[in-house]
């Protein structure tokens, strides 16, 4: 079925618009792919580049939001579990803003896992 267009559009801007609406869709597609190898990847949530270390070498940065993804653990618990000093500690950004390192926030998990481990293999 041909897309139908507004009178008021020449066959030029027609066609440039029909070109625009194929790339959204490209990019829609594109959009949802990287999604869903986040979920497999399970980093949902963070960006792909804060996922690995930069390309300039320098560590990646967190954020509240993207180490909430990633641990699935509420913002909230976050908040308590760095209070009672049972999480990485995040750096100070600026006055409203706190990053966690990538390689941290996934040693604490590892470092929970093993916990686990042992304690199965214990009893």
């Amino acid at each position: 079925m041909k897309k139908k267009f507004p009178p008021s559009l020449s066959a030029s801007e027609a066609t440039r618009v029909g070109n625009h609406l194929s790339l959204s869709a490209d990019h829609v597609a594109r959009a949802r792919d990287t999604a869903d190898s986040a979920k497999v990847l399970g980093t949902a949530g963070a960006s792909v580049w804060q996922t690995e270390q930069l390309s300039c070498g320098a560590p990646a940065l967190l954020t509240l939001r993207d180490v909430s993804h990633i641990t699935k653990m509420s913002r909230s618990s976050l908040y308590n579990m760095l209070a009672a000093n049972e999480f990485v500690r995040p750096f100070k950004m600026g006055r409203r803003s706190i990053r966690f390192l990538d390689s941290e926030v996934r040693a604490w998990i590892e470092e929970r896992v093993a916990q686990r481990d042992a304690k199965e293999q214990s009893l």
